[in-house]
């Protein structure tokens, strides 16, 4: 089978990842497969799609000249290859909201990466086409590929926007100045597509309503997770775990605090031994992800607080939080005005190098509260790491809190109380914990691995032999 998939973003969040796990399972089952994305930075750097993407026949919209645009003063989506836009609101920032983005500047988008595709199509000709996401995208393929079946593959984003937009929040005007023209986009984008793939039942209800589509055309296929990279390590001793910690935030510090600076926050072996973090007894709690508002860091760093006064061998080391993207107070500011000594940034990291530090983590915590999957917690599963997460959307599905197959903890969102709760007592139960771990190891294996993933993946595509409408 001949595939080509495209998504609008440079590598950065989950959807990136996800592209990726498609490509290289596509290629070990023996198909074509060609990826069109945006791209950001040099050589290396880990928003560079081609160092991203490594070894995946690529296409890409390269934003760094409108990355420079922005910073002279002029508008990033007016450039020939335009800055795409975001579907959270984050401030002064070079991806704004797509809801402020006018029709003018949308069908320069199109034009943009139609002239893309048509470079594609010259020596490709694909059989299905799959578009992460709905964005100018959609248009741009079904001008230049009309006859081609594709599927549209929602990660829950975009149905947060609709959302934003339906809630008519107390936000800067011009944030939400052409919502009305999004949110009809959005909808005839995802009546473009022959089929819809979300990644959780909740999204599957919550897109059906949104966007006007039967059910019956809109398919769950979970994330999934590369159970090899991602596993449990082996008999290892203190100091095999504390060289892990040490490379991430003495060796190589990649924190960053107001500066967006890489490495702007950095420690010394002796402030890792103040707080016990190498001690042989230390509990050491983790957070991967972004520092957006929806993902509540603020409130894990208030439980915290509470809990590291009653459990001194605790510590909590934050992984994530893109150079310079954060909303509301920055977590190192919290840090600094509350005095906390045990908390550690380790600033953004690669899927392989999370994968050596997951299996080292006592417990992984996520108290997003309205995350549509979660693949961090997947990750920290397949390693045998126990998990803590809030009872609403993709977590509440993907964690068993009770039974001899629990693997992590619910809590109710929004309430510090709670999630203190739940740490405490995965703090003072070890043999909970590793329990918990095994649980979630097999339970990873047997429901997200990527080969399981990407063979319904395959079911979607072969089923776009029998044309359909996604209207109802």
């Amino acid at each position: 089978m001949r595939i080509l998939q495209s998504l609008i973003f440079y590598p950065r969040g989950g959807s990136a990842h996800v592209a990726r796990a498609i490509a290289r399972e596509a290629q070990r089952g023996g198909h074509e497969i060609q990826t069109v994305t945006g791209s950001l930075g040099r050589p290396g750097d880990a928003t560079h799609a081609a160092t991203f993407y490594a070894g995946v026949p690529l296409h890409t919209m390269d934003y760094e000249p409108a990355l420079r645009d922005f910073e002279a003063g002029r508008d990033p989506m007016r450039s020939s290859q335009p800055f795409h836009p975001s579907y959270e609101p984050r401030g002064d920032v070079p991806d704004r909201l797509f809801a402020s983005v006018s029709p003018e500047l949308t069908r320069h988008s199109e034009k943009a990466w139609a002239e893309l595709y048509r470079t594609v199509a010259v020596g490709f000709e694909p059989d299905v086409i799959h578009l992460h996401h709905l964005t100018p995208q959609m248009i741009a393929v079904k001008n230049v590929f009309p006859e081609k079946r594709v599927v549209a593959h929602l990660h829950g984003t975009e149905l947060k926007m609709l959302d934003l937009i339906d809630s008519k929040p107390d936000i800067d005007e011009r944030l939400l100045q052409y919502a009305e023209f999004w949110h009809d986009y959005i909808v005839e984008a995802a009546r473009c597509a022959d089929r819809l793939v979300v990644v959780s039942g909740s999204d599957r209800h919550h897109a059906s309503r949104l966007l006007g589509v039967s059910e019956e055309l809109i398919t769950v296929i979970p994330n999934g997770v590369d159970t090899e990279i991602f596993a449990p390590v082996q008999q290892e001793d203190v100091e095999q775990r504390n060289q892990v910690f040490r490379r991430s935030l003495v060796d190589d510090p990649r924190g960053s605090d107001e500066s967006g600076e890489i490495g702007s926050i950095s420690y010394e072996n002796a402030d890792l031994e103040r707080s016990g973090l190498l001690e042989h007894n230390a509990v050491i709690l983790g957070y991967v992800g972004r520092f957006t508002e929806v993902k509540r860091v603020p409130l894990l760093l208030d439980a915290f607080a509470r809990l590291s006064k009653k459990h001194s061998q605790c510590v909590l080391v934050l992984f994530g939080g893109f150079p310079g993207e954060w909303e509301g107070e920055h977590p190192a500011a919290i840090v600094r005005r509350t005095e906390q000594k045990n908390v550690y940034f380790a600033g953004w990291h690669t899927q392989q190098e999370l994968a050596e530090v997951m299996p080292r983590l006592d417990v992984l915590v996520l108290p997003s509260v309205n995350e549509s999957f979660g693949l961090v917690l997947v990750e920290a599963m397949a390693s045998g790491t126990a998990v803590v997460a809030v009872d609403r959307g993709g977590p509440s599905s993907i964690i068993v809190s009770s039974g001899p197959d629990a693997n992590g903890w619910l809590v109710e969102p929004d309430n510090a109380l709670a999630l203190e709760s739940a740490l405490a007592e995965a703090v003072s139960n070890p043999l909970g914990r590793r329990l918990k771990g095994v649980a979630g190891r097999r339970r990873a294996i047997e429901k997200y691995s990527w080969t399981s993933s990407f063979d319904r993946v395959i079911d979607v595509y072969q089923s776009l032999a029998i044309p359909v409408s996604v209207l109802e």
